[in-house]
């Protein structure tokens, strides 16, 4: 298969025929498997810089990667978890990975399994977590109601000080357990959109921190999703009906409670149980929603119709979209996941670790403008590291670093706006 078509990644909690299954939405036939995960766990499901894929085992405290094209999983590397994993999500540039565990929220580099910091401000399980489209922000949501937006750069900046690391945003506004996070585009200018147990549906600005609308349905809320352009929002509940709400034009006040009428005209019914996730398709036409009772149906969603059944053994765990690449179909080409053995616990030594940008100055084009390194043989560049010191550095030396680095900024600003912007 050569063209680029979207089809549907879905897993179970039974694991019995395979860990994840890829089906054609067009004909509901299955084109793929992937086997040796065993079951996977509810929100784990994640598409690394579409090669990879990666999912938490049901039972085991383990993470189970997949090259796009080989059934099999990677063995050479072992990702054991301090714990069973609740929900993760991974960075869209696949550099990073944030985990639930219990109540706490840990982060790895994937390319060298360096546990980066652990999280503690949760009270009770983190049930859900994401992270923005540009990776500068996750959002996590738990048991205890509280949903909370992260700052990446300012968490891992103070990894071996966590006690002091202050969230972006603390809502506490859900009164029951957080059931599913939905983020927008555009990072943290994005809308933010929140399901709970309490059977409301509330949708903030990250970027300000303001509760926007509180929808308040007549069923408890399980899963959540919004097409692109934000305005029509899909709502799974625990009787098996989905919703369709629209959010434009905006209600009057912001608080709106949804009525018999609402849910009559907009409802999608199919399943028997309680619905487990949705996802919208790319071109916004079909709807994908997975099932307590073991099936996950495919929708038109102008015209509300089922259109295809697609049976499974369990409760369907994971349910999304992405377009194929030829390399999924390609047995031949090997793909390897630049990773080492996850750490199960921070450490300490690295607290005088070194990280260097490299700005390369030569002639020639360079494949990306800024990379990354950790050892000190680089040629034709300007080195410029930050070490994090235990000792305390005086005034002069801060100021001159200072002054160092606003010059480092305007030699990278004129680099850019010359061969970038040009």
């Amino acid at each position: 298969m050569t063209d680029a078509i979207e089809i549907a990644l879905i897993s179970d909690d039974s694991g019995q025929l395979n860990s994840i299954s890829v089906w054609d939405i067009r004909n509901g036939t299955q084109l793929m498997q992937y086997r040796g995960g065993g079951a996977s766990r509810k929100s784990t499901l994640n598409v690394i810089n579409g090669k990879f894929l990666v999912t938490a085992n049901n039972v085991k405290p383990l993470l189970n990667f997949w090259a796009l094209n080989n059934s099999d999983t990677i063995q050479n590397v072992k990702f054991v978890m301090p714990a069973r994993v609740n929900c993760l999500s991974v960075s869209n540039d696949g550099l990073y990975l944030v985990a639930g565990i219990k109540e706490n929220i840990y982060i790895w580099q994937i390319s060298t399994g360096k546990m980066l910091t652990m999280l503690t401000k949760h009270y009770q399980n983190v049930n859900c977590i994401k992270f923005t489209d540009d990776g500068s922000h996750f959002v996590s949501g738990g048991e205890d109601g509280q949903v909370i937006v992260w700052n990446l750069s300012a968490v891992i900046g103070d990894r071996f000080s966590t006690d002091h690391i202050e969230a972006l945003h603390v809502f506490s506004d859900h009164a029951l357990p957080v059931t599913d996070l939905w983020i927008g585009i555009g990072g943290l200018s994005g809308l933010l959109a929140t399901s709970s147990k309490d059977r409301t549906c509330k949708i903030y600005d990250m970027a300000s921190g303001t509760l926007l609308l509180s929808l308040v349905f007549q069923e408890i809320i399980t899963c959540l999703t919004l097409d692109r352009i934000e305005s029509s929002l899909f709502i799974g509940t625990s009787q098996g009906n989905i919703y369709h709400h629209r959010l434009q034009p905006p209600p009057r006040t912001r608080e709106y409670h949804i009525t018999n009428d609402d849910e009559i005209n907009n409802k999608f019914k199919g399943h028997e149980k309680g619905i487990t996730c949705l996802a919208i398709s790319l071109d916004e036409q079909t709807l994908l929603s997975g099932s307590e009772d073991s099936s996950v149906i495919i929708w038109n969603i102008q015209s509300r119709s089922l259109l295809k059944i697609l049976p499974f053994k369990g409760v369907i765990t994971n349910a999304v979209f992405m377009i194929s690449n030829k390399v999924m179909f390609n047995h031949e080409e090997k793909l390897e996941l630049v990773s080492k053995n996850f750490q199960r616990m921070i450490n300490t030594s690295d607290n005088k670790e070194i990280v260097e940008v490299v700005h390369d100055m030569s002639n020639e084009e360079p494949e990306n403008i800024l990379q990354c390194y950790t050892n000190n043989n680089s040629n034709n560049s300007h080195k410029y590291s930050r070490t994090t010191r235990n000792d305390k550095t005086d005034t002069d030396d801060s100021r001159a670093e200072l002054e160092r680095l606003k010059k480092v900024n305007k030699e990278l600003f004129d680099f850019c706006a010359k061969n970038v912007m040009t």
